[in-house]
């Protein structure tokens, strides 16, 4: 076999492995499935002026830093290129921007590139390698576990500056000098350095272009093409003449300031950064147990056409697009809360935006609930380029926070835009999401000087939406201290908290401390309610409290068959990891044999549960062994395990007295011939195995007979599956024996109502029972097992931790492979050339026979 071919073969089980972990197989999935699902934004990462990582975006987007400054002394020399005068030729009207700093740090060796190469590499090409492996860290994928996956590039690039100096300044042409200095190569560089097997595309429409990559992306991953993408932009500016172009054009404000939807709009202000964030289906992200910005409902791609002028903004172009972005998403007009618009700052776009969006969107919408917008190239300028998915990256970090963080305003509100009429407002400070009892919904705009516009519409993930705020204290006095604390945050009026970060930052330290309390809800106003229920010692739904006391004894109480319905599991399947790799383990044997996966009948919509009786058992079964799995990683521990018909067998398996995998295609083969012989001797064989064991989970039958002489139950052989079940003493004995709380594995109280009832003490029906409340019909809620989680487990707020960890991304050594001219421009005050020791070449300009010491320096970056 040639290299080719390992390489080759390598290469395809790497792909095979990398595509089931990112999705699975399409097996089973229609395209109209496909082409209505929603995109999942599953991780980001930016690189933007005074924010060097998305946190401290946020920070800047609150806090609204100013970042305009000069333009460095490493770019161009401001007094050549500079004229007040618009119309002096070769001049540029602004000496101001918002820019990066070190962008000449790279470690080309952490990305297998020789720093011959990286020296002709675009800096753009650079900055996308750091910016995308920071985004795969932030969504938990490994970058090297991509290699031969069907992953898709999408990126938004529209100047080549570093060419274009590398050409003014007669730099020699080397080998790396056409690749490293291609903007297509921007995507392309990322596709070779992770191995994808996907699409790889840099798209220059603009201003949109890197919007309009997101809307490619999201229809390679609809139609099966990608199974994830890589989407975002980039904007660096290293060439003066950009500048001067746009000065001639009349785009840029003469102080360099982006004033979006200010009165003094005069223009737009350039701005530097990168951003990219990682794509792919909602049910494949679910699947994967990942953290979930926001979804991605729908998208359009639009072209103003013949108008007023080739880069005139158009009205009946904006508006058509805003309403064919929204029927695609399935989203009403009048439900959008906020917008992100494009709003660079000039005295023709911004009204002309406000107008569009008034004439889609402000329509049937009241008065006292308008639009939000903003703009984000008030606070960073215009990245053009990258101008989209900074917007997008700012609305997933808002929506994911449920919080609006405010414009920045530069002087007075625009005269020329009658916001009243249009329905439109601009936040002046960080304020809660506008709707409490809808999912957060908002859209981004972006328009490029050629009419060529697009829109995508953001909605909040649909999974997770209710929360869980575990509080604790030594003692009552001390748990009401940390109510109104949290109250307190909650209503702040400057900066109020994220309830999210709220109840993630606090369960750490709700883990000590006697006296606890937990506090599920949907909204801030429902938090508010329940902490204010709280202090004032009231009862109410969805608050739960606990004081000191002996530690519970729990029992799992498996269903029987009857339990099952339509939706079964499929929500556990799509959020709890634990869960479904429990069931994947019981598939690999059960397939094989029965000719069906267990797996893919509880997620097909057709609920095989109900229309095949001989599967329902087996399934219902496989449920409740996950969820046992699923309760012991959250900290709930059994002492004694009963179960009542086919749950009979899920309780032995627990227990450890059956194998799971044996048993599910056991209960399935003896489901279908009606011969339920068989198990009796293997219950009976479970019950030996299991008293031979001195320690462990206590599996309580109740298909035995009467309780032997030494004491242990079903000391007799086990009567058939078929005959009379023997519950209500079982539950006698379990009380008996001080059992007091009890987690039946239900969406409703199957075999509660029997047991209380059977019960003969009289405090029996002051039993604590709860129920899976993860299996129940209807959204998600943390109320149906908050008190399984603040009473039996002890550990108020684990469920609150069980998200994948993040780390923060350790960044390679810089060095500094830069084409340049080190007398005139080089950063470093070392500025003493020194020559080269290979003799220059003919053609060879000075610049480029000298360097810096600094250049071949190694430095950690800060």
């Amino acid at each position: 076999m040639t290299e080719s071919d390992n390489q080759q073969g390598s290469g395809t089980g790497a792909a095979t492995k990398a595509e089931q972990e990112l999705g699975g197989s399409d097996a089973g999935t229609t395209q109209g499935a496909r082409e209505a699902e929603p995109i999942a934004v599953v991780g980001l990462a930016c690189r933007l002026p005074g924010a060097p990582d998305a946190e401290a975006f946020w920070r800047l987007l609150c806090e609204r830093k100013e970042l305009l400054r000069e333009v460095p002394e490493d770019r161009w020399d401001n007094g050549t290129w500079y004229d007040a005068d618009p119309q002096s030729p070769g001049k540029m009207n602004t000496r101001h921007g918002y820019f990066l700093d070190r962008v000449s740090g790279f470690d080309p060796l952490f990305f297998g590139i020789s720093p011959r190469e990286a020296a002709e590499m675009d800096p753009q090409q650079r900055l996308m390698l750091e910016v995308c492996w920071e985004a795969l860290e932030d969504a938990g994928v490994p970058a090297m576990g991509l290699k031969g996956s069907r992953t898709g590039v999408f990126m938004g690039a529209i100047w080549h500056d570093y060419a274009d100096r590398h050409l003014s300044e007669r730099a020699a042409v080397t080998l790396h000098s056409a690749t490293g200095q291609s903007l297509n190569i921007v995507a392309n560089r990322l596709s070779y350095f992770l191995g994808l097997k996907g699409p790889s595309l840099t798209v220059d429409t603009a201003c949109s272009s890197s919007l309009v990559a997101v809307h490619l992306a999201c229809q390679s991953l609809r139609s099966g093409e990608s199974r994830l993408a890589l989407v975002g932009g980039v904007n660096l500016m290293f060439s003066p003449e950009a500048n001067v172009l746009l000065s001639k054009f009349g785009g840029l404000a003469p102080d360099g300031r982006s004033k979006a939807f200010a009165a003094g709009a005069d223009g737009f202000g350039r701005g530097e950064g990168a951003g990219l964030v990682v794509l792919q289906p909602l049910s494949a992200a679910l699947a994967s147990g990942a953290h979930i910005y926001c979804t991605i409902r729908g998208s359009a791609v639009n072209n103003n056409g013949t108008g007023n002028g080739l880069t005139a903004p158009s009205v009946p172009g904006q508006a058509a697009l805003l309403r064919e972005a929204y029927a695609r998403a399935g989203v009403p007009t009048n439900r959008v809360h906020y917008v992100e618009t494009h709003g660079t700052g000039t005295a023709l776009g911004d009204p002309t935006e406000a107008s569009a969006l008034g004439a889609a969107l402000g329509e049937g919408r009241a008065i006292d609930r308008p639009l939000l917008i903003g703009s984000v190239k008030a606070n960073v300028g215009h990245l053009e380029g990258a101008a989209g998915i900074t917007g997008l990256i700012k609305v997933a970090l808002s929506i994911s926070r449920r919080l609006v963080p405010p414009h920045m305003l530069h002087g007075e509100i625009s005269t020329r835009i009658p916001f009243g009429e249009l329905r439109l407002s601009l936040p002046q400070r960080v304020m809660p999401w506008p709707s409490e009892d809808e999912p957060a919904t908002a859209g981004v705009s972006a328009f490029g000087w050629g009419g060529t516009n697009a829109h995508v519409v953001l909605e909040e993930s649909p999974v997770g939406r209710e929360e869980l705020l575990p509080l604790a204290g030594e003692s009552a006095e001390e748990l009401l201290a940390h109510a109104a604390k949290a109250e307190e945050l909650l209503q702040h009026d400057e900066e109020p908290v994220c309830v999210r970060d709220l109840c993630r930052t606090w369960a750490p330290y709700a883990a000590k401390g006697g006296h606890r309390a937990a506090l599920t809800f949907r909204t801030r106003a429902e938090l508010a309610t329940l902490l204010k229920s709280l202090r004032q010692g009231k009862r109410r739904t969805g608050l739960l409290t606990g004081e000191p006391g002996a530690v519970p004894r729990v029992a799992f109480v498996c269903a029987p068959q009857g339990s099952q319905w339509p939706a079964m599991g499929r929500e556990l399947l799509a959020t709890e990891p634990v869960f479904r790799a429990r069931l994947e383990a019981l598939d690999t044997t059960f397939m094989p044999l029965a000719g069906w996966s267990l797996v893919e009948a509880l997620r097909d919509p057709q609920a095989r549960v109900l229309s095949d009786e001989d599967a329902a058992e087996p399934l219902t079964l496989a449920v409740q062994v996950g969820l046992a799995a699923l309760w012991r990683a959250w900290g709930v521990e059994p002492e004694v395990v009963v179960g009542h018909g086919v749950g009979e067998v899920a309780a032995a398996c627990i227990a450890g007295g059956m194998e799971a995998a044996d048993a599910v295609w056991k209960v399935y083969r003896a489901s279908r011939l009606r011969q339920w012989e068989p198990l009796r001797d293997e219950l009976e064989a479970a019950q030996e195995k299991l008293w031979e064991r001195e320690e462990g989970v206590r599996w309580v039958s109740t298909v035995a007979r009467e309780v032997g002489p030494d004491g242990r139950s079903g000391d007799a052989r086990c009567r058939t599956m078929r005959q009379p079940v023997r519950f209500a003493q079982a539950a006698e004995r379990l009380v008996a024996d001080g059992v007091d709380a009890f987690v039946e594995s239900a969406r409703t109280r199957c075999c509660a109502a029997r047991w209380s009832s059977s019960c003969a003490r009289p405090d029996a029906r002051a039993w604590w029972w709860a129920r899976c409340g993860a299996t129940r019909r209807g959204p998600p809620c943390w109320r149906r097992s908050a008190r399984c989680t603040c009473r039996a487990s002890r550990c108020a707020g684990r469920r609150c931790r069980r998200r994948r960890r993040r780390w923060p991304w350790c960044p390679p050594r810089s060095r500094r492979p830069w084409c340049r001219d080190a007398r005139n421009c080089c950063p470093c005050p070392r500025r003493r050339p020194r020559r080269s020791r290979r003799p220059p070449a003919v053609s060879s300009p000075a610049w480029r026979r000298t360097r810096c010491r600094c250049m071949t320096s190694a430095t950690r970056r800060p």
